[in-house]
């Protein structure tokens, strides 16, 4: 929370701020942050790095659940690009044959891990 103030002294100043649900906002903003950041960690280790990576980047899909739900209004192209995305998405989760060299892998429960993940860096 103190970085926001310190990459942004022009237009914020922390003493000078006393409204409580703005730092609020920002412990909140910290806390999605944190779990997003540490499901990618924790999947990397379970997972493939490519899945973790992809699914710790798909926040966009689950952002685009959310405008999906309350009705907002998307472009056409948005749509197909988000479909084409769900359906390599899938096909990452149905690799039966994908295996982390080395030591005992969790595919699955790393690729869930780093999804759910992605769910926090979404409503972050």
């Amino acid at each position: 929370m103190i970085c926001v103030y310190i990459l942004n002294p022009k237009t914020m100043n922390f003493w000078e701020d006393h409204s409580l649900m703005s730092l609020f906002n920002s412990l909140k903003l910290s806390v999605f942050t944190c779990v997003w950041h540490l499901s990618f960690i924790v999947s990397s280790s379970m997972t493939l790095t490519s899945h973790a990576m992809v699914m710790y980047n798909s926040s966009g899909i689950f952002m685009f659940i959310f405008s999906v739900i309350t009705l907002k209004t998307l472009h056409k192209l948005e749509i197909i690009g988000y479909l084409l995305f769900s359906l390599g998405y899938l096909w990452l989760l149905m690799d039966t044959t994908a295996a982390k060299a080395g030591n005992e892998s969790h595919i699955v429960l790393g690729d869930l891990i780093s999804t759910g993940g992605a769910v926090f860096g979404a409503i972050h």
